[in-house]
Protein backbone atom coordinates (compact mmCIF):
# COMPACT_ATOMS: atom_id res chain seq x y z
CA UNK A 1 0.00 0.00 0.00
CA UNK A 2 1.37 3.48 -0.80
CA UNK A 3 2.40 5.80 2.04
CA UNK A 4 -0.14 8.21 3.51
CA UNK A 5 1.02 11.83 3.81
CA UNK A 6 -0.89 14.03 6.27
CA UNK A 7 -0.09 17.75 6.66
CA UNK A 8 -1.22 18.95 10.08
CA UNK A 9 -1.53 22.42 11.54
CA UNK A 10 -3.05 22.87 15.01
CA UNK A 11 -4.55 19.35 15.04
CA UNK A 12 -6.84 18.10 17.77
CA UNK A 13 -6.84 14.57 19.23
CA UNK A 14 -8.86 13.31 16.25
CA UNK A 15 -5.51 13.10 14.40
CA UNK A 16 -4.51 10.32 16.80
CA UNK A 17 -7.76 8.49 16.10
CA UNK A 18 -7.27 8.87 12.36
CA UNK A 19 -3.74 7.46 12.45
CA UNK A 20 -4.78 4.60 14.73
CA UNK A 21 -7.65 3.65 12.43
CA UNK A 22 -5.46 3.84 9.31
CA UNK A 23 -2.91 1.53 10.88
CA UNK A 24 -5.68 -0.87 11.89
CA UNK A 25 -6.84 -0.89 8.26
CA UNK A 26 -3.38 -1.85 7.02
CA UNK A 27 -1.56 1.41 6.31
CA UNK A 28 2.01 0.59 7.27
CA UNK A 29 3.70 3.87 6.33
CA UNK A 30 2.26 7.16 7.51
CA UNK A 31 4.07 10.50 7.35
CA UNK A 32 2.71 13.45 9.34
CA UNK A 33 4.08 16.95 8.77
CA UNK A 34 3.68 19.30 11.72
CA UNK A 35 3.36 22.61 9.89
CA UNK A 36 4.54 24.87 12.69
CA UNK A 37 1.77 24.14 15.20
CA UNK A 38 1.92 25.99 18.50
CA UNK A 39 3.66 24.35 21.52
CA UNK A 40 0.34 23.44 23.14
CA UNK A 41 -0.24 20.91 20.33
CA UNK A 42 3.13 19.20 20.84
CA UNK A 43 1.56 16.52 23.03
CA UNK A 44 -0.60 15.36 20.12
CA UNK A 45 2.40 14.81 17.87
CA UNK A 46 4.31 13.19 20.75
CA UNK A 47 1.50 10.66 21.19
CA UNK A 48 1.69 9.43 17.61
CA UNK A 49 3.06 5.86 17.39
CA UNK A 50 6.79 5.40 16.86
CA UNK A 51 5.98 3.74 13.54
CA UNK A 52 4.71 7.09 12.22
CA UNK A 53 7.26 9.47 10.70
CA UNK A 54 6.73 13.02 12.01
CA UNK A 55 8.41 15.91 10.19
CA UNK A 56 8.42 19.43 11.65
CA UNK A 57 8.34 22.99 10.35
CA UNK A 58 9.71 25.54 12.79
CA UNK A 59 6.88 27.90 11.83
CA UNK A 60 3.67 27.67 9.85
CA UNK A 61 4.41 27.67 6.12
CA UNK A 62 1.12 26.47 4.64
CA UNK A 63 -0.40 23.24 3.41
CA UNK A 64 1.45 23.27 0.09
CA UNK A 65 4.80 23.69 1.79
CA UNK A 66 3.99 20.85 4.19
CA UNK A 67 3.07 18.54 1.32
CA UNK A 68 6.35 19.34 -0.44
CA UNK A 69 8.28 18.59 2.76
CA UNK A 70 6.60 15.20 2.91
CA UNK A 71 7.24 14.56 -0.78
CA UNK A 72 10.95 15.36 -0.41
CA UNK A 73 11.17 12.85 2.42
CA UNK A 74 9.31 10.13 0.51
CA UNK A 75 11.36 10.75 -2.64
CA UNK A 76 14.24 8.99 -0.91
CA UNK A 77 12.27 5.74 -1.13
CA UNK A 78 10.99 3.70 -4.07
CA UNK A 79 7.28 4.42 -3.74
CA UNK A 80 5.26 4.53 -6.95
CA UNK A 81 2.64 6.92 -5.53
CA UNK A 82 1.63 8.74 -2.37
CA UNK A 83 -1.81 9.38 -0.89
CA UNK A 84 -2.46 12.87 0.48
CA UNK A 85 -5.03 13.07 3.30
CA UNK A 86 -6.22 15.88 5.55
CA UNK A 87 -5.89 15.97 9.33
CA UNK A 88 -9.12 17.91 10.03
CA UNK A 89 -11.60 15.03 9.92
CA UNK A 90 -12.92 15.58 6.39
CA UNK A 91 -11.79 12.15 5.23
CA UNK A 92 -13.12 8.90 6.64
CA UNK A 93 -10.25 6.42 7.22
CA UNK A 94 -12.04 3.81 5.10
CA UNK A 95 -12.13 6.27 2.17
CA UNK A 96 -8.41 7.01 2.53
CA UNK A 97 -7.74 3.28 2.36
CA UNK A 98 -10.02 2.91 -0.68
CA UNK A 99 -7.94 5.52 -2.52
CA UNK A 100 -4.74 3.79 -1.41
CA UNK A 101 -5.95 0.39 -2.62
CA UNK A 102 -6.97 1.84 -5.98
CA UNK A 103 -3.54 3.45 -6.17
CA UNK A 104 -1.92 0.03 -5.77
CA UNK A 105 -3.76 -1.10 -8.90
CA UNK A 106 -3.20 2.13 -10.86
CA UNK A 107 -0.06 3.81 -9.44
CA UNK A 108 0.36 5.95 -12.57
CA UNK A 109 -3.12 7.49 -12.31
CA UNK A 110 -4.13 10.66 -10.46
CA UNK A 111 -6.89 9.43 -8.15
CA UNK A 112 -9.17 11.98 -6.49
CA UNK A 113 -11.56 11.37 -3.63
CA UNK A 114 -14.67 13.30 -4.72
CA UNK A 115 -17.21 14.62 -2.23
CA UNK A 116 -20.87 15.18 -3.05
CA UNK A 117 -21.63 18.85 -2.57
CA UNK A 118 -25.39 18.42 -2.80
CA UNK A 119 -25.31 16.35 0.39
CA UNK A 120 -27.01 17.75 3.53
CA UNK A 121 -24.73 19.67 5.87
CA UNK A 122 -22.32 21.02 3.26
CA UNK A 123 -21.55 24.67 4.15
CA UNK A 124 -22.84 27.09 1.52
CA UNK A 125 -19.41 28.70 1.07
CA UNK A 126 -17.86 25.28 0.39
CA UNK A 127 -20.51 24.37 -2.18
CA UNK A 128 -20.24 27.65 -4.07
CA UNK A 129 -16.46 27.89 -3.82
CA UNK A 130 -15.87 24.40 -5.14
CA UNK A 131 -18.23 24.89 -8.06
CA UNK A 132 -16.55 28.18 -8.98
CA UNK A 133 -13.07 26.65 -8.94
CA UNK A 134 -14.23 23.63 -10.96
CA UNK A 135 -15.63 25.93 -13.63
CA UNK A 136 -12.42 27.96 -13.62
CA UNK A 137 -10.34 24.80 -14.09
CA UNK A 138 -12.64 23.64 -16.86
CA UNK A 139 -12.16 26.93 -18.70
CA UNK A 140 -8.39 26.81 -18.21
CA UNK A 141 -7.69 23.14 -18.95
CA UNK A 142 -10.76 21.71 -20.66
CA UNK A 143 -11.00 19.06 -17.93
CA UNK A 144 -13.82 18.66 -15.44
CA UNK A 145 -13.00 17.80 -11.83
CA UNK A 146 -15.80 16.43 -9.65
CA UNK A 147 -14.10 17.92 -6.58
CA UNK A 148 -11.36 20.43 -7.31
CA UNK A 149 -10.46 21.08 -3.68
CA UNK A 150 -10.34 17.58 -2.31
CA UNK A 151 -7.33 16.96 -0.10
CA UNK A 152 -7.67 13.20 -0.59
CA UNK A 153 -5.74 12.23 -3.68
CA UNK A 154 -3.20 9.67 -4.87
CA UNK A 155 -0.35 11.29 -6.77
CA UNK A 156 1.92 9.24 -9.10
CA UNK A 157 5.65 9.48 -8.52
CA UNK A 158 6.23 10.70 -12.09
CA UNK A 159 4.77 14.10 -11.19
CA UNK A 160 6.61 14.57 -7.86
CA UNK A 161 9.64 16.42 -9.31
CA UNK A 162 7.36 19.01 -10.91
CA UNK A 163 5.37 19.44 -7.71
CA UNK A 164 8.57 20.01 -5.74
CA UNK A 165 9.40 22.88 -8.08
CA UNK A 166 6.12 24.72 -7.42
CA UNK A 167 6.35 27.84 -5.29
CA UNK A 168 2.78 28.08 -3.98
CA UNK A 169 2.64 27.32 -0.26
CA UNK A 170 -0.98 27.38 0.82
CA UNK A 171 -4.18 25.81 -0.50
CA UNK A 172 -3.53 27.06 -4.03
CA UNK A 173 -0.84 24.36 -4.21
CA UNK A 174 -3.59 21.75 -4.62
CA UNK A 175 -5.07 23.65 -7.55
CA UNK A 176 -1.66 24.17 -9.13
CA UNK A 177 -1.12 20.43 -8.73
CA UNK A 178 -4.22 19.71 -10.82
CA UNK A 179 -2.90 22.05 -13.51
CA UNK A 180 0.43 20.23 -13.54
CA UNK A 181 -1.33 16.85 -13.61
CA UNK A 182 -3.79 17.78 -16.36
CA UNK A 183 -2.24 15.35 -18.87
CA UNK A 184 -2.13 12.42 -16.47
CA UNK A 185 -4.89 9.79 -16.58
CA UNK A 186 -7.41 10.63 -13.88
CA UNK A 187 -9.97 8.73 -11.83
CA UNK A 188 -12.43 9.88 -9.19
CA UNK A 189 -13.73 7.85 -6.27
CA UNK A 190 -16.89 8.93 -4.48
CA UNK A 191 -16.18 9.47 -0.79
CA UNK A 192 -18.21 10.47 2.22
CA UNK A 193 -18.90 14.18 2.62
CA UNK A 194 -17.92 15.02 6.19
CA UNK A 195 -18.20 18.49 7.68
CA UNK A 196 -18.01 18.80 11.47
CA UNK A 197 -19.38 22.01 13.04
CA UNK A 198 -19.60 23.65 9.60
CA UNK A 199 -15.98 22.77 8.94
CA UNK A 200 -14.64 24.84 11.83
CA UNK A 201 -11.52 22.67 11.95
CA UNK A 202 -10.42 23.84 8.54
CA UNK A 203 -7.84 26.62 8.24
CA UNK A 204 -9.04 27.58 4.74
CA UNK A 205 -9.72 31.32 4.50
CA UNK A 206 -12.59 31.72 1.98
CA UNK A 207 -11.55 35.17 0.76
CA UNK A 208 -7.75 35.09 0.89
CA UNK A 209 -7.27 31.51 -0.24
CA UNK A 210 -9.92 31.70 -2.98
CA UNK A 211 -8.21 34.79 -4.39
CA UNK A 212 -4.85 33.01 -4.35
CA UNK A 213 -6.38 30.06 -6.19
CA UNK A 214 -7.88 32.42 -8.78
CA UNK A 215 -4.52 34.14 -9.25
CA UNK A 216 -2.81 30.76 -9.63
CA UNK A 217 -5.14 29.65 -12.43
CA UNK A 218 -5.01 33.00 -14.24
CA UNK A 219 -1.20 33.13 -14.00
CA UNK A 220 -0.94 29.58 -15.33
CA UNK A 221 -3.34 30.32 -18.21
CA UNK A 222 -1.48 33.49 -19.19
CA UNK A 223 1.83 31.63 -19.08
CA UNK A 224 0.49 28.94 -21.41
CA UNK A 225 -0.92 31.58 -23.77
CA UNK A 226 2.42 33.39 -23.95
CA UNK A 227 4.24 30.12 -24.72
CA UNK A 228 1.76 29.37 -27.50
CA UNK A 229 2.26 32.83 -29.00
CA UNK A 230 6.03 32.34 -29.03
CA UNK A 231 5.67 29.09 -30.97
CA UNK A 232 3.50 30.75 -33.65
Amino acid sequence: MPPILIPAYQPDPSLLQLVSRLQHLGCTQIVVVNDGSTPDRAAIFDQLPDTVTVLHHAHNQGKGAALRTGLRHLSEGQHLAVVFADADGQHAPVDIVRVAVRSQIHPDVLILGARKFTAPGVPFRSRVGNWAIRLLLLAATGRWFRDSQTGLRSVPRAIWPRLLELTSNRYEFETEMLLECRKLPKQSISIQTLYTDSNKGSHFNPVRDSLQILQTVVRWRLGNFQQTQKRL
